[in-house]
């Protein structure tokens, strides 16, 4: 009994000390399962629960891929989930998808559109209801790439498509695909776009692209995209398809056609009554709608993708040409106005010697010089066309300067005579009586005098052939040429996009893209027989530095401000680069190389065959590199373009200033490596990707056949 009584109490001993240990887990994980996101998923038009329905989430504070159990769960049997520890975190943001079907697959399989919930943050221990009502889901694939006007080159950046629902929809929805952000977060292929079921829709896309314009270099335009000429209106799990190319273009014959073409022609009608002579303007004019007209022909006949770019081509004619007109308009607005402004003091001369022609006594000829003025002065209202425009525009400009040139000449005809008097005494006249012997001539009688008459009639010629020239106004085409300084390293023709012909900076051809340069290739094959075309790749000059050079080994950096991507064989042929290369020059077969200046080469402790990290700043996108070649600073300073000008990237300093590149700033890599890394950068940053280097330099040779 005593041994029953003993074994009691320790029993009741060890329960008392180990119950801290059997709680202290069951204490742990219900704090941990205080952090949670749960919900239902339902049928948004019958309100029955959706089983099976995947739930995407992501950690925005670790940007891990989700996978299965860690970011990807499904709805039970109710439509119900439940997501806690370990990957809802205290601190951390997320967002949540809802959708049912699989988007991995080609083409995916989707049952209901996917929803979103953005920006769930959880600042304590919490648990929130993140719910979703779902509409069943159609799908729209996208057969190719857009095609933009208004932009120099075919290949486009990115492409948004957004999902317009005709009728009210009181659900929210995915409703942007393409280079979206919603699309890249659920890994959905860019041609896919998921439409609600049974709900008519239209679609916007807007495409950016580069401009070739500094000032602004990227640009979007946005169009609609119909069924035809409806709505979609597609049932339940039904699929259907567009050509993006073929809808752009449709789209950019429509804008050329009702709205640019119109608003040309308008300018023109409008300078010609306001008095310009506008006869080659309606030519081109004409020439440009014929081109229209062709390419919208052509694109009803197109078969094969590959054909469209002729389309594209046709139209950025007629769109150039417009530009052109409207330029030109612009240009000759800006000539009669300014002439408009000066002219009066012509006519205030040609007023004078009229005056002066017609009668002998001063008080004459000062009331004449006043009406003619006033006479001419409402004639070149109606004749000239800028006197017409900035009478309209600011009266006050023109009245000032009408009233000055008029006061300045009556001072010079009638004021300076009668202060400034000739010489009395016999002899040699002195230059400065010339004015005043001048104006006395033109006292006296024009019988007995026939100088008087010749210097009046020589005047009124001069006059004459003045006001003709400056109220006339014509378009000229041209090709300016002017010689180069120094030799060219080789022969060939440079095409490349410049700021001005003074200015080092340059507008760029293309993207880095390998679509891009073969779509350039295309389109240079069809201009006639070419050879040893050869691309170049530079950044877009900044007053930044563009990548860091780093050595794995000791950790030691290097900012570089210039990236040159070339076709190492044709280059040589072009520049002889190879000459300022120690070691071994690029081969269109390396991959990963690199050639740095040979003083960096030192400075951060590396040589011929190491590796050296290529770090893109401004991203989170780092390469490695093996040094195949070090640059000699002397002989690559040395180098010439064919231009004559100088060779390499350039940068822009922090007073504004512009300058080249020197060795120690650059690094040369080849074209395909470049690709690469752009490639890189456009899987890190799928929305708007930025450009590392952009087509700066399209460089060939004529054929023997091209004259």
């Amino acid at each position: 009994m005593p041994d029953m009584k003993a074994k009691c109490v320790i029993s009741q001993i060890l329960l008392i000390l180990l119950l801290p240990v059997a709680l202290s887990p069951m204490g742990y994980i219900s704090a941990q399962e205080s952090t949670a996101v749960y919900g239902r998923v339902i049928d948004a038009n019958t309100g029955l629960p959706i089983s099976n329905a995947t739930i995407l989430i992501w950690d925005l504070n670790t940007l891990v891929p989700p996978k299965i159990g860690r970011g990807i769960y499904f709805t039970d049997e109710n439509g119900e989930y439940y997501v806690g520890s370990p990957y809802i975190k205290e601190g951390h943001t997320y967002y949540v998808f809802a959708y049912k079907g699989n988007l991995s697959e080609d083409p995916p399989k989707v049952k209901y559109v996917p929803s979103m919930v953005k920006n769930i943050y959880f600042k304590y221990s919490e648990k929130k209801n993140v719910s979703f009502a779902l509409l069943p889901a159609a799908l729209i694939e996208v057969s190719d790439s857009p095609y933009i006007v208004q932009s120099p080159n075919p290949k486009t950046l990115s492409s948004t498509l957004k999902v317009i629902p005709k009728e009210k929809v009181n659900v929210t929805f995915v409703d942007e695909y393409g280079d979206a952000p919603c699309a890249w977060w659920m890994r959905l292929k860019r041609n896919i776009i998921i439409v609600p079921a049974e709900i008519p829709v239209i679609l916007e896309a807007k495409v950016w692209f580069f401009t070739g314009d500094a000032r602004k270099p990227v640009d979007s335009k946005a169009f609609l995209i119909h069924n035809g000429s409806i709505p979609f209106l597609l049932r339940k799990g039904e699929r259907s398809s567009f050509s993006l190319s073929k809808t752009s273009l449709s789209a950019g014959v429509d804008f050329l056609k009702s709205k640019m073409l119109i608003d040309v022609s308008n300018k023109i009608d409008e300078a010609q009554k306001i008095g310009f002579v506008v006869f080659d303007e309606r030519r081109m004019l004409t020439k440009a709608y014929n081109k229209i007209a062709e390419a919208r022909s052509l694109l009803e006949r197109i078969k094969r993708p590959e054909k469209y770019i002729d389309v594209w081509m046709k139209l950025r004619e007629a769109y150039e040409t417009l530009n052109f007109i409207s330029a030109t308009l612009s240009g000759k607005r800006i000539i009669a106005m300014s002439n408009a402004i000066y002219l009066p003091a012509v006519m205030a001369a040609f007023s004078m010697t009229l005056a002066f022609f017609l009668f002998e006594k001063e008080k004459r000829k000062m009331i004449a010089s006043i009406l003619i003025f006033i006479l001419y002065s409402f004639l070149l209202y109606f004749i000239h066309p800028g006197a017409h425009i900035i009478v309209d525009k600011n009266l006050k400009v023109f009245l000032m300067s009408a009233c000055t040139s008029f006061l300045v000449a009556m001072l010079v005809v009638f004021g300076i005579p009668r202060v400034w008097k000739e010489r009395t005494i016999e002899g040699r006249v002195s230059w400065r009586s010339a004015l005043t012997i001048i104006f006395s001539m033109g006292k006296r009688q024009i019988r007995r005098r026939k100088i008087r008459g010749f210097f009046t009639i020589l005047s009124i010629t001069i006059l004459i052939l003045t006001f003709t020239s400056l109220t006339s106004f014509g378009t000229v085409f041209g090709i300016v040429s002017e010689g180069i300084s120094g030799k060219p390293p080789s022969d060939g023709v440079i095409v490349k996009r410049m700021m001005n012909r003074m200015s080092l900076l340059f507008s760029p051809l293309g993207t880095s893209n390998r679509e891009d340069l073969s779509k350039i290739m295309e389109a240079l094959s069809k201009l006639g027989e070419i050879e040893r075309v050869t691309f170049r790749l530079k950044n877009m000059p900044a007053s930044k530095p563009i990548v860091r050079l780093v050595n794995p080994g000791n950790k030691r950096s290097w900012l570089i401000y210039g990236i040159l991507a070339i076709d190492p064989e044709n280059e040589a042929y072009y520049t002889n680069i190879e000459e300022a290369v120690r070691g071994e020059y690029l081969s269109r077969s390396d991959v990963q190389k690199i050639l740095i200046d040979e003083r960096v080469a030192g400075i951060i402790g590396v040589d011929i065959g190491d590796n050296v990290s290529v770090e893109i700043l401004g991203t989170r996108v780092t390469a490695n590199f093996t040094v195949k070649g070090l640059i000699n600073g002397e002989k690559y300073d040395k180098l010439a373009d064919m231009d004559g000008g100088p060779y390499g990237p350039v940068r822009i300093l922090e007073d504004g200033s512009v300058r080249v590149c020197n060795s120690t700033e650059v690094i040369i890599i080849p074209l395909e490596d470049a690709l690469r890394l752009q490639d890189l950068v456009n899987a890190k940053y799928p929305e708007r990707p930025p450009q590392v280097t952009v087509l700066s330099e399209i460089i060939f040779q004529p054929g023997k056949s091209v004259n």
